[in-house]
């Protein structure tokens, strides 16, 4: 589900948001109300600057706990998921590890996927993949119903409103 965080007006709360995995933001930040026609006009100029254009852009994130083992410095530890895209992910360990550290992270989905990480606070820290991740190897596959195998459906389901009650 995608989240609109409202009143954003410092780089700090911008930050935060982000870090929060909502992807689309609006606020003082970017510019103060306007009239549509000035706001258009603005558009058509393309001179309007995004104040986080400095930032790096990135893919939107899925939400996701998942058990990980964290390679790193010759030691292999557990950690978790928080959320993931093709580029990187938000992950938690009991350790602290240091910006700039080459790791591996093993989530049982595609082998050890290499990246470094690029911001930690405590014992949170993004990780940026060294290759595009396959989002697709997350999912799992149903397992397929044993011959005979009868699945119940609810009477609400059918539209049978004789044992409604």
């Amino acid at each position: 589900m995608e989240t609109t965080a409202e009143g954003v007006e410092t780089q700090e709360e911008l930050m935060l948001i982000r870090n929060l995995g909502c992807s689309l933001i609006q606020g003082y930040y970017f510019g103060k109300p306007m009239p549509a026609e000035e706001a258009a006009e603005l558009a058509a100029k393309g001179a309007a600057t995004r104040p986080d254009a400095h930032l790096i852009q990135r893919e939107p994130r899925i939400r996701i706990i998942r058990a990980a083992l964290l390679h790193y410095h010759g030691r292999v530890k557990g950690a978790r998921l928080r959320n993931i895209s093709s580029g990187g992910a938000l992950v938690e360990c009991r350790d602290e590890v240091e910006v700039g550290t080459d790791i591996g992270l093993d989530f049982g989905a595609g082998g050890v996927i290499a990246g470094k990480i690029v911001w930690a606070k405590g014992t949170q820290f993004g990780v940026q993949f060294a290759e595009k991740f396959d989002l697709k190897l997350l999912q799992v596959a149903a397992a397929p119903l044993p011959k005979g195998a009868k699945v119940m459906r609810p009477n609400y389901l059918s539209g049978d409103s004789s044992q409604a009650g």
